[in-house]
């Protein structure tokens, strides 16, 4: 099966998307990352926050292929990552602020 994509830069949204790597909200006039290609036979396209982004970069021997939607996220809460580093961040821990948005 022949897999294809393309990563672009995204300076500024124009609107909320959500990462594709842990699910949570990136907010209009974000960074991020976005993707269209080819994925496991099925076209896809999506975007990445900028945490999941380096976190991917960073760890990019731990994924094989590809990586399920939440799975960065995922793998970011178990080994205490914050989500941080970006000019959205309230500072809040990853439960508190899944509770927050969830209203669980």
């Amino acid at each position: 099966m022949s897999e294809f994509g393309k990563w672009t830069e995204v300076k500024k949204t124009r609107k909320e998307h959500q990462c594709k790597g842990c699910l949570i909200k990136i907010p209009a006039g974000s960074g991020a990352k976005y993707f269209a290609g080819r994925v496991e036979g099925e076209f896809s396209t999506g975007y990445l926050c900028k945490e999941c982004d380096k976190y991917l970069r960073e760890h990019s021997k731990d994924f094989e292929d590809f990586w399920h939607e939440g799975e960065i996220g995922e793998l970011r809460r178990e080994a205490g990552y914050r989500q941080a580093d970006s000019e959205w961040d309230s500072g809040v821990e990853w439960q508190e602020r899944e509770v927050a948005e969830h209203g669980d």
